[in-house]
């Protein structure tokens, strides 16, 4: 179980990661912070495919509700970094 819960975290880890970067070209591309089309297909994907492995949708879909908020902090964040580095060019 320990090496399952570490796994997980490790994924969780990259996957901000990504969202850093995707903050980043975000703000350089002008493309919007919030695209809520985007978030309703995320979460209907996710459940559908927490299903497949037999997992409730009742306890996926709140799950990644979080995980997402926690990445668009984090596109934000790195966003806002992109543009200070801007500024001080």
């Amino acid at each position: 179980m320990d090496k399952i819960d570490r796994r997980i975290l490790i994924l969780l880890a990259q996957r901000q990661k990504i969202s850093s970067q995707m903050g980043r070209v975000k703000q350089r591309g002008g493309i919007p912070f919030l695209q809520p089309l985007r978030k309703k297909v995320v979460l209907q994907s996710r459940t559908v495919w927490a299903s497949q492995q037999g997992l409730p949708g009742w306890f996926v879909k709140p799950l990644f509700k979080l995980i997402m908020k926690y990445s668009l902090f984090v596109q934000k964040k790195a966003m806002k970094e992109s543009l200070r580095g801007k500024k001080s060019k």
